[in-house]
């Protein structure tokens, strides 16, 4: 029995590390930059909404499979992807079963509104 996974990598996702850096007020900023730009195939798995203070607040999960390299081992959860114009919070990654040739990370897109 063949136990590979189908992968289409049909996306494109960005992923980006964050700096902290201090502005001209001695203020913290987080400054994001790119990391690595690959294709992928992001699978959407759920959304819900909910109202929370009078503040309307949506969450959409995906799964985000690549191919594995040194430079997606790389990534963790303090990273973020852009996918289709939207960011992302991920969580680290987890090895697909099979001879190590694949990466997949739980994503969650997050949005509020007034």
């Amino acid at each position: 029995m063949d136990k590979r996974i189908k992968v289409r990598l049909r996306d494109r996702v960005r992923f980006e590390t964050s700096a902290e850096t201090e502005n001209e007020y001695g203020e913290k900023e987080t400054t994001w930059s790119e990391y690595l730009t690959c294709s992928a195939e992001v699978m959407p798995l759920s959304a819900s909404e909910r109202v929370v203070s009078g503040q309307e607040l949506s969450e959409a999960h995906y799964t985000i499979r690549i191919r594995s390299n040194s430079m997606t081992r790389s990534i963790h959860g303090q990273m973020r992807v852009i996918f289709d114009g939207h960011v992302l919070d991920i969580s680290p990654p987890q090895k697909l079963q099979g001879l190590n040739q694949y990466l997949e990370f739980r994503a969650v897109q997050r949005s509020s509104e007034q």
